[in-house]
């Protein structure tokens, strides 16, 4: 997503750095990367296939996750800090995190985990969310009501059809996307469909390795309507029962995810 393909001549650079700063788009203050323009072109190794061309600059993108948070499901402090070694070793957080961690690195997959409460899910989805941005890897962390209420919405915009159409493509489109709650809603022929639309794209984006889905819900695959259960329980997928004690009593106040 932030890389530029196409090589840039310096003039053509020097124009994309005009633009960019009279967008009051600098990157943050004295950057020892970019010196604030945002954008850094290699010219290292002539030979090497990225000469010449422009990526963002890694601080900028840093500060565009964190200014931009709440549209990826998490707050700066989440964005930053958030990483796997949060995790307890509970039941079966780590087993099922290690498993998260293959799919995240090989780029592609669809996970399902359910259980009963206080099994880490959250945490868990949030930490995959937290460290795709890091790495500039598009992803959000949502629960399933959000995401439809975000779809919902675009029926009260001016061009509801497109608004509508944008917003499902926005959520089509993520590299990693991490679904919540996904068996907490209102059942309507709307959200029957809305839900269909998107996890029949997701489903399809992992066959075709091209996206990470994760979910996590508090009822088995059995629960959920014959067209969603055959795509989770695709075998070429995961899916993980978590059934250890409720871990959030042996919570204290120096653990605050």
């Amino acid at each position: 997503m932030m890389r530029q393909t196409k090589q840039l001549t310096p003039e053509e650079y020097e124009a994309l750095k005009q633009r960019t700063m009279a967008k009051n788009l600098p990157c943050v203050a004295n950057c020892p990367i970019c010196g604030g323009v945002g954008y850094v072109q290699d010219n290292v190794d002539r030979f090497h296939p990225d000469f010449g061309k422009v990526t963002m600059c890694p601080n900028l993108y840093a500060l565009r996750i964190r200014q931009m948070s709440e549209q990826y499901g998490l707050n700066t402090q989440e964005v930053d800090l958030l990483n796997w070694s949060l995790l307890l070793d509970l039941g079966d957080a780590l087993r099922t995190s290690k498993l998260i961690k293959e799919v995240l690195d090989r780029g592609y997959g669809f996970v399902y985990l359910w259980g009963t409460h206080g099994q880490a899910k959250t945490l868990m989805l949030k930490i995959a969310a937290a460290v795709s941005l890091r790495a500039h890897v598009p992803a959000a962390y949502c629960n399933m009501v959000d995401v439809l209420q975000h779809l919902r919405a675009a029926y009260d915009t001016n061009n509801a059809s497109m608004e509508s159409e944008r917003r499902l493509n926005f959520w089509r489109g993520l590299k990693v996307l991490c679904i919540d709650e996904f068996n907490r809603l209102k059942e309507s022929e709307w959200t029957s469909e809305k839900r269909f639309q998107l996890m029949d794209a997701r489903n399809v984006q992992a066959v075709r390795q091209e996206t990470v889905t994760l979910i996590a819900s508090n009822s088995p695959p059995s629960a959920q309507e014959s067209y969603l259960r055959s795509r989770i329980e695709d075998g070429r997928f995961i899916v993980i029962e978590l059934n250890a004690e409720d871990a959030r009593a042996g919570m204290t106040e120096d653990f605050r995810y």
